[in-house]
């Protein structure tokens, strides 16, 4: 009776045991033989399973600034053989720091006091925000500040940051909602903006204060706070909640839902039934009484998650109350 040895096994039994290994034992069969080596490090869709399997466990260091599509297939075994390590140092009793950290003073004034930081992608930047809203660019390894952003605001709300890769090149979108006052007859009135800026960081310039420009691409005006939940390419998607202007929680709110595209100017609202929003005490929404389609939580939810719930039902109920998507004049 003749055998075949596991290293002439055809190939597509051999993908086949693959399946059935774990991260560490495909990276030990790769040290059998040279033929093994190079018909594992070669199969795209040996380590397009592992990522994905892997990415249902945790977070896996994918290169920044890259869309995960676009990795060949080694660069796609070096996120699983990254993901590995980092696994085994977490999990190890002895730990040892990966590099010296670095520390970044930001100055501040008596009356300016940095109240927010948001590390852009790729971790190279990172915007500041101070407590009256002035937003600032610096450059994480050398400290120097980029550029600064005078918006003419009050006080910066909320923001959210997005890599955009166009014909223009690499570039971050930020969307940022922002409170103005207003005087008519000595009586101070807010109005509440949100601005789309493009972020355009500059490589041909050493001088500090010109690493970077802000350029405001479209804005829009309303009586209400608006809140950014996230901004996503041309999309934006942000909400207001009358009981963040109230000092006293009411058992029931009116909670309307924002996606707005900046691009081509238009937007699509839901207003969401009062009977469908529910506050606790702390200040958290939840979904109270619902719809068929929509499930009770019975505790306080954040409102990222809340809209992610509601946008990823299809036929929802509360879709009746969505308003078409329209032209905003009062768009710039």
């Amino acid at each position: 009776m003749s055998t075949i040895r596991f290293n002439n096994l055809p190939s597509d039994i051999l993908f086949e045991l693959f399946g059935y290994l774990e991260l560490q034992d495909i990276f030990a069969v790769e040290q059998v033989s040279r033929h093994l080596r190079t018909l594992i490090r070669s199969s795209r869709a040996i380590w397009l399973s592992v990522t994905a399997t892997l990415g249902k466990e945790l977070p896996l260091p994918y290169p920044p600034l890259r869309p995960h599509s676009s990795l060949q297939t080694l660069e796609l075994r070096d996120v699983a053989l990254r993901s590995l390590i980092l696994d085994r140092s977490w999990r190890s009793k002895v730990t040892k720091p990966a590099r010296q950290p670095r520390l970044l003073e930001f100055p501040e004034t008596k009356n300016e006091k940095v109240s927010m930081l948001r590390l852009l992608p790729g971790a190279k930047q990172v915007l500041t925000v101070t407590n009256n809203g002035g937003l600032a660019c610096w450059d994480v390894r050398t400290g120097i500040l980029l550029s600064q952003w005078h918006h003419g605001g009050v006080k910066l709300e909320s923001l959210d940051v997005d890599v955009c890769h166009a014909d223009q090149g690499l570039h971050f979108m930020l969307a940022v909602s922002i409170e103005h006052h207003y005087q008519i007859e000595n009586q101070i009135y807010p109005t509440h903006r949100l601005y789309a800026v493009r972020i355009e960081i500059l490589d041909d310039t050493d001088v500090p204060g010109e690493g970077a420009r802000f350029v405001p691409v479209a804005e829009t005006c309303w009586q209400m706070p608006f809140y950014i939940v996230s901004i996503e390419g041309d999309i934006v998607a942000a909400y207001s909640c009358e009981l963040d202007q109230q000092p006293i929680p009411q058992p029931l709110a009116t909670f309307i839902v924002c996606i707005m595209n900046w691009q081509n100017k238009t937007a699509a609202m839901v207003q969401i039934p009062v009977e469908v929003i529910g506050v606790s005490i702390s200040g958290g929404y939840w979904l109270g009484r619902s719809p068929s389609t929509l499930s009770s939580s019975g505790a306080g939810l954040q409102c990222k998650s809340l809209i992610k719930e509601l946008f990823s039902m299809k036929n929802a109920a509360i879709f009746q109350h969505l308003i078409p998507a329209h032209r905003y004049t009062h768009w710039r």
